[in-house]
């Protein structure tokens, strides 16, 4: 008996695994559909707009830091000569290690757009086997983990801010190891420790807002498990406490110099880098669609929520609020429900931020997130984010629904009925936007091995977040020159504002009039910033900037053609 036992359970397991791997593929399919068009061309095409842009700059940024010896937290390479923080950036460190080989052979575009669509596969991925923890069979966590992965909360988000996409798909995990820290307790709990801690050191080089709220997160779900079952504290608490010592100890022991160099180290911010007000989930946000939705019936009273689209994540539906709503009175008593309610609601009222906003006005009626919103550091959190919490709490309560359903009728037509009655409000406008990145032939041949390697270069037009051609230019080149300028977080290098202004102008309407005065100065802060380069790339007044730095320089460019034209100047930085 025993050993068919043992074999009985075997088969389980084995299929158990079988079904995850075609949950797993199935997910994978629908992110490469929802990103179709840039799957048929991955190494121009892409989701986002500059600040996809930024991310894939870091990520190629990490190699070439790690390549050329350079500390890969701190860079010259944009901001030149005061560089830039990247713990204050949103560099995801470990992803541009972990895609080194891809990044270097294929291209950061390529690298991004794995990143965006890996995304969304593994965040529902890893929600149905969160789900799966609480929720018997496959189909229903599934479905549940299909709300979480391609919500409203995670597809916005996943269009530019790779960093917060990615993010999501560690909050499923960090739910799963909670649940084995604080409720089941079967691992040795020295795993359960490392486990944690390696998932918090990982989302920390992953993005450390995501990392902080994450830490919010759990506390609060630790006291609200704690107020649900009282009698079961004594008894589990000497397993979390030795499991949660071990992980915080590893966790600060790995994350102690970065900290230092971001808190001491050069470059820090000397403002809150978020309005928490400008980037808040509107009131009627949960029953508004917006743009990215399919159906959206009212997208003028969306388009005026606050901050932009890609932080309008609130959107639930009227009918998964319905249902989420019947489920905590109907089953309030059983404590999965309670406990996922309760976060769930707290993390949609941090959501809604300092002050409440309703049809895109601005209220000055005060709400929890008020206090962090106020404190330094904290305040610089967007309280949009916290929808991904609130989306993962739907997505058990929408599975422990339909499982009520399926064990009452045992009838899959009335199921797959109030699942699609659900999730069809919430399906994403597809395809997803797609941008191409275009950079000059010039950079990305031999010929830009012209220009000294590590060379601080005067870019036309000047790079900046409107505008980080020169970015891409830099990537395409392998890193080989600094930029003054660039689009990042941090306080901008001083002596720089005329040729910042020059260079602007002539990606606009109307060219910046110089008289004789002010090239002098112009040249003067050249010498000051050992600007060793001037390169003009496409812009909207391209013959007028050459003719202007001809005549600035004393003669035609050092190399032109390709896209580019380039004046060699023979100065230097370091």
């Amino acid at each position: 008996m025993a050993a068919e036992r043992d074999a009985e359970s075997r088969r389980r397991l084995t299929s158990k695994r079988l079904w995850s791997a075609v949950i797993l593929l199935g997910f994978a399919a629908l992110a490469v559909a929802a990103k179709l068009p840039v799957w048929l061309s991955p190494a121009d095409h892409f989701g986002g707009t500059a600040d996809a842009e930024q991310t894939m700059w870091f990520l190629t940024w990490i190699p070439a830091a790690v390549a050329q010896h350079h500390n890969p937290l701190l860079t010259t390479f944009l901001n030149y000569p005061a560089g830039i923080n990247l713990m204050w950036n949103t560099a995801m460190p470990v992803l541009g290690v972990l895609l080194w080989p891809l990044t270097t052979t294929l291209g950061a575009v390529v690298s991004f757009n794995v990143i965006t669509t890996a995304a969304l596969a593994l965040s529902a991925f890893f929600a149905f086997l969160a789900i799966r923890r609480h929720i018997p069979g496959i189909l229903i966590p599934a479905l549940g983990g299909l709300l979480y992965g391609f919500s409203p909360a995670i597809i916005p988000q996943d269009f530019s801010h790779a960093n917060v996409a990615a993010s999501a798909a560690t909050i499923p995990l960090a739910l799963i190891l909670l649940d084995e820290l604080l409720i089941r307790q079967r691992w040795r709990w020295w795993l359960t420790g490392l486990l944690i801690a390696a998932l918090g050191v990982f989302q920390f080089f992953l993005f450390e807002e995501v990392f902080v709220t994450e830490v919010g997160a759990a506390v609060v779900l630790t006291l609200v498990l704690a107020a649900v079952a009282p009698d079961e504290v004594p008894s589990r608490r000497p397993y979390a406490l030795r499991a949660f010592s071990l992980a915080a100890v590893i966790t600060v022991a790995c994350v102690a110099a970065p900290l230092a160099v971001q808190f001491a180290g050069p470059s820090v911010p000397q403002h809150s880098i978020n309005d928490p007000n400008a980037f808040s989930i509107d009131l009627l946000n949960p029953v508004v669609p917006t743009a990215t939705q399919l159906i959206t019936p009212a997208t003028s009273l969306s388009a005026g929520f606050s901050g932009n689209g890609s932080e309008a994540d609130g959107y639930l539906g009227v009918p998964l609020l319905v249902l989420l709503v019947i489920t905590a009175l109907r089953c309030w008593r059983v404590r999965v429900v309670r406990a996922a309610v309760i976060t769930g609601v707290i993390a949609l009222v941090c959501s809604l931020g300092p002050n409440l906003h309703v049809a895109g006005r601005a209220t000055r009626i005060p709400l929890p997130w008020w206090i962090p919103g106020h404190v330094p550091l904290l305040r610089s959190i967007i309280p949009a984010r916290m929808m991904l919490f609130a989306f993962l709490a739907a997505a058990l309560l929408l599975a422990y629904a339909l499982h009520m359903l399926w064990s009452a009728r045992r009838n899959p037509l009335p199921l797959l009925a109030v699942a699609a009655v659900v999730l069809v409000p919430l399906v994403p406008r597809l395809p997803l936007l797609t941008n191409t990145l275009q950079v000059p032939a010039f950079f990305s041949s031999a010929r830009v091995a012209a220009i000294p390697a590590g060379t601080p270069v005067l870019a036309v037009p000047w790079p900046e977040t409107a505008a980080p051609d020169a970015m891409r230019w830099q990537m395409a080149s392998t890193m080989r020159f600094r930029l003054l300028g660039g689009h990042f977080i941090g306080p901008a290098a001083g002596g720089q504002d005329l040729l910042r202004g020059v260079a602007g102008s002539f990606d606009g309407a109307q060219v910046l009039q110089i008289g004789a005065d002010e090239q002098a100065a112009v040249l003067r802060q050249l010498r000051d910033n050992n600007v060793g380069a001037v390169v003009v790339g496409p812009c909207r007044q391209h013959a007028a900037a050459v003719a202007f730095f001809t005549s600035l320089l004393g003669g035609p460019p050092s190399l032109s053609g390709d896209g580019a034209d380039v004046w060699l100047t023979g100065s230097a930085g370091g």
